[in-house]
């Protein structure tokens, strides 16, 4: 009898892809992420018992159970955010990229149906790979669809020479939480659900062919690639180069609010000295199962509820400071985190306490990315009693009206 073999998580790698054909994978659609410590899936079965109960001395007390259908896979796992740069053409010219691209394609988007390829988008994707300070740029513009791009998530499981491999079919990313404590590095917690999980095979997965899996394993400094990679020219004889990707210090991150109320504090300028806080989106998505009798039903798709983006940061409690004025004066004004609680507080004629909220991850110089909320809703800030005061400030993003999708605009910079 063959020996069994014990699998350990950190001999596991995992790969995500916009399609299950091998031979129509290419670094395009298909990347490995390096993933932490923590991440699951599993599908569980939903069950109906019938029981019975009579009366009398002789009652029958039996019961049988069924299984009726599968529920949607469940899967999470977090990422480090991960910028990285590539050049292209025969005069390179530096882009910005992302480790974890795709998985903002599935949160975002649900994908384009016709595009040609260029050196900053390639189908199906919306994600703008900007050169220089523009970056690669993001939204939820495109994000009011009722079925978002699907992925395909493939696991290797290994005991360090035997393998065991699994895929999670249709999944959707349905949330997305982003992390900003001070003493870490920037990191994406990802979860959603997929149609089924399958046990596969080697052939199954994506090919370790050069050129196949974006980027190149633990980012290989200046590794050349050729052909059409889908981020970079289109053609046979297009090459580039990709760059090792880089980590996001939160220590260095900042934030700014302005005033968008139209009121008498409108367009005041307000910076928030950070110590922690984190930024949730969430699409509500639903998975649909029959249930037919006589059979173990599976489900058979995913469509998005109401989309949900909302935040959290904590500050010190700080008063009588000075800094710029939004104007870009340099006249002292005291605004910190006491006289914005103030300004909240004597908010009362206005409904909405509506900002444009800046996020800088990573301070305001490549390796960074920027988070832009332009409808910001802030609740008024709770005040933590502890050794040192501190407070607590929620929001949560909309668009500038109920219907807008303008809720978030992402930029990623990498050191180019």
């Amino acid at each position: 009898m063959a020996a069994s073999h014990i699998n350990l998580i950190r001999n596991s790698k995992l790969y995500i892809s916009t399609t299950n054909d091998t031979t129509a994978m290419k670094a395009a659609n298909t990347y490995q992420l390096n993933v932490l410590d923590g991440f699951s899936f599993s599908q569980t079965t939903a069950t109906a018992e019938i029981s019975l109960s009579e009366a009398g001395a002789d009652a029958k007390r039996g019961k049988k159970s069924f299984n009726t259908s599968r529920n949607p896979v469940d899967w999470s796992f977090t990422t480090y955010i991960r910028p990285y740069k590539r050049t292209a053409g025969t005069t390179p010219v530096a882009h910005s990229s992302a480790v974890e691209k795709l998985m903002w394609e599935s949160l975002l988007t649900a994908g384009q149906t016709v595009a040609t390829p260029s050196n900053t988008s390639w189908t199906p994707f919306y994600t703008l790979e900007g050169t220089g300070s523009t970056g690669m740029t993001m939204n939820t513009l495109n994000s009011d669809k009722d079925i978002l791009t699907t992925l395909y998530v493939f696991f290797e499981l290994s005991d360090g020479s035997n393998k065991t491999y699994y895929r999670i079919n249709k999944a959707l990313v349905n949330t997305a939480e982003i992390d900003f404590s001070i003493d870490g590095i920037a990191q994406i917690a990802w979860a959603g659900q997929g149609e089924t999980l399958e046990e596969i095979t080697l052939s199954d997965m994506p090919p370790s062919t050069a050129g196949k899996v974006m980027p190149v394993h633990n980012g290989v400094g200046s590794t050349t690639l050729s052909g059409t990679h889908g981020v970079g020219l289109a053609g046979d004889s297009a090459t580039q180069k990709v760059f090792e990707p880089e980590y996001i210090r939160n220590k260095l991150s900042t934030v700014t609010l302005v005033d968008a109320n139209g009121g008498a504090k409108d367009g005041e300028f307000y910076q928030i000295i950070l110590t922690g806080g984190s930024v949730s989106i969430d699409n509500g998505v639903t998975y649909l199962t029959p249930d037919e009798l006589g059979v173990v039903n599976t489900p058979i798709g995913g469509f998005t509820g109401v989309r949900n983006i909302t935040g959290t940061m904590t500050t010190y409690l700080r008063s009588g400071g000075t800094g710029p004025d939004h104007d870009g004066s340099t006249a002292a004004k005291g605004y910190d985190s006491a006289t914005l609680i103030s300004d909240l507080l004597a908010s009362t004629t206005s409904t909405s306490n509506e900002y444009v909220l800046n996020l800088n991850m990573g301070g305001a110089a490549a390796p960074m990315v920027n988070f832009k909320f332009n409808h910001a809703n802030l609740e008024v800030p709770s005040i933590d009693v502890a050794d040192v005061i501190s407070t607590t400030i929620n929001f949560t993003a909309e668009g500038a009206s109920m219907t807008a999708a303008d809720v978030m605009e992402v930029k990623y910079l990498a050191t180019v």
